[in-house]
């Protein structure tokens, strides 16, 4: 009897504390996993933003064939364009405009609000973030990595370059012809197959958004 009343005295004195500690630990814990988890998260995300970028490219190819790609470098703010005039839509120069089908996708999508952009480099033209954009392993376009035509981009893309973290890619080159003025009859069965990869990738993407809203709200409280 008196242990019990030694232990609930025990408990009433250090029950703030213990609850104070506790608390402390758990919060520490989702900090933690924010913090070591988040970068993963929005790696996945610019991986799968490019991912959809490149397939519409391919498919507005496939469908339009592109016959140039105007400026060094350019903006991706114009998948979501239902209908046009003329041949040219953003920097791309259409062969057949008259294919569109649009929108490629219901919204171009952004990295800290800044859209993602078609550069060319001396091997090729590629899809990377947009400029200023600080990406999960801390290199910064257009600061630490300048984009232009007397580099060779592709070196950076693989394991091990500056756009890369953790076997995430930030960059992709398009590899499809610009300027070869194929018509559309002879590309269907390749744009269904980009259709379904795409369909595949839009199922994949509110799984990976929900996780890093997830642990953005952790952090947050």
């Amino acid at each position: 009897m008196d242990k019990q009343i030694t232990i609930t005295q025990f408990l009433k004195r250090y029950f703030p504390l213990i609850s104070t500690v506790t608390f402390g630990l758990i919060i520490l814990m989702f900090v933690l996993r924010f913090v070591y988890t988040r970068p993963q998260i929005v790696a996945s995300l610019i991986e799968n933003d490019i991912g959809m970028i490149s397939l519409s490219l391919e498919r507005i190819d496939a469908r339009c064939s592109i016959l140039k790609i105007v400026g060094d470098k350019s903006n991706i703010d114009f998948l979501n364009v239902k209908k046009f005039e003329g041949s040219v839509v953003g920097p791309l120069n259409l062969a057949y405009p008259e294919n569109w089908e649009g929108p490629y996708l219901k919204s171009n999508p952004t990295l800290s609000g800044t859209f993602y952009q078609i550069v060319k480099a001396k091997d090729g033209v590629f899809i990377v973030p947009g400029e200023g954009v600080a990406l999960p392993n801390d290199i910064v376009i257009g600061k630490d990595l300048v984009i232009n035509q007397d580099l060779f981009l592709e070196n950076h893309i693989v394991s091990g370059g500056l756009l890369s973290f953790k076997g995430r890619s930030f960059g992709k080159k398009l590899d499809f012809k610009i300027g070869d003025w194929k018509t559309w009859e002879l590309q269907k069965d390749k744009v269904k197959e980009l259709d379904r990869m795409l369909e595949e990738l839009n199922t994949a993407m509110p799984f990976t958004k929900n996780e890093e809203k997830e642990l953005e709200e952790i952090y947050i409280v």
